[in-house]
Parts: C-alpha cells; structure tokens; sequence
C-alpha cells in the first residue's frame, strides 16, 4: 500500500538514510520528516529489549549482547510522545541511535520505546476510539494473522496534518499507523495515513 516497510521506516528515521515519504496517493499529500544529521550514521545502532533501568541509563539486551545506555539532557526519547527515563519499564522494546564510549557504554541521542509501524486493512470500527486492523503481513504470507486493537484519541495525527476528528473509515479501508505497542497487544495511534 504505502511501499515503507518497519524496517525500512526505521532505518530511515533512526539512520538517517534519505528522507522518508508517506504519501497518500488518492488525495496527493504527503508527509515527510526530516532526519538525523548524517553524522549520525557513524553512531552505533541501539535495538533490545530493556532489563534494567536507573535514573540516568538502562541496559539493554539484544541476541548477542547486553549493553548500557546512558541518557542525557540531550538525548530525545519517544515513548507514545516526547517523555523522559523515567517512563521507560523493564521488558520495553528499544531502537535507538547513541554515540559508544570506549566502556561499551552507549551515549544515546534518540530513542524509541515500543514503536510500531504496520499497515493493513479496517476489520471493523468498535465506537468512536477503537479500530480492529487486520495485518496486511498476513496476507502476504498466505496466513491469518490476529486482528490488532488500535485506540486513537485526540492527539492521533491523520495524514500528518488533518484533525482526528475528520477521520471516516469504513470497513475494508487500507491504513497505515505508526504508534506504541501496549502491554495489553494493542496499539496506541500516534499517526494514521489512510488513502481516502
């Protein structure tokens, strides 16, 4: 549908390799965002789980290693919004970009916590701030999938720059959402594209 991939989306937002565009065919708009500094791409690479975390770092376990991450004032973390340390938990999924020390410690720059990117097909609209998305990764793999919950609220962005509110989907409608993956298996919206 869109053409941007998780991987894809992530490499370009946290690498910095060229500038990614969401774009709605059907209606012409667009929504690109910058990226890092190409400085940036010397940085190492943060991806693990988080299993442990102090006031000023949190360590950080992937399939080969665990390492520390160190926060500063400077350091930009995302977890569902622009948040602080203090809100990461134990068991959160990290990507990131950081600057190594020679302790092996990572001087992070930014951080996502949780973030989702995937798109697919409505399943069914449950009120007015629940979705049922039905994976389009499913499908493309010849097997069902399960449905995924998607809650949008007040500060969901639609199309990068129209209100919620003027959100109108039926059942069957491709969309693309970028948001925080709960505790729960839901999802939290924090950008919908959608083509209509």
């Amino acid at each position: 549908m869109f053409g941007l991939s998780r991987r894809k989306f992530l490499k370009q937002a946290v690498l910095g390799v060229g500038a990614a565009s969401l774009a709605s065919s059907a209606t012409g708009r667009a929504a690109a965002f910058s990226l890092q500094n190409p400085a940036d791409i010397a940085s190492d690479f943060i991806q693990g789980t988080v299993i442990a975390v102090s006031s000023t770092e949190f360590t950080s376990q992937d399939d080969r290693r665990q390492y520390a991450v160190r926060v500063t004032t400077d350091t930009r973390l995302w977890r569902g919004r622009i948040t602080s340390l203090a809100e990461v938990e134990i068991g959160d999924f990290v990507y990131g970009i950081g600057t190594p020390l020679e302790d092996g410690t990572i001087v992070a720059m930014k951080l996502w916590f949780n973030i989702v990117n995937f798109y697919g097909e409505v399943e069914s609209i449950v009120g007015p701030n629940n979705l049922c998305i039905a994976p389009a990764s499913g499908k493309q793999a010849g097997f069902k999938m399960p449905l995924l919950t998607v809650a949008i609220d007040s500060d969901t962005i639609l199309n990068a720059e129209d209100s919620i509110s003027s959100l109108t989907l039926k059942v069957g409608d491709p969309i693309q959402i970028i948001g925080l993956a709960l505790r729960n298996g839901d999802v939290k919206a924090t950008r919908i594209w959608t083509l209509g």
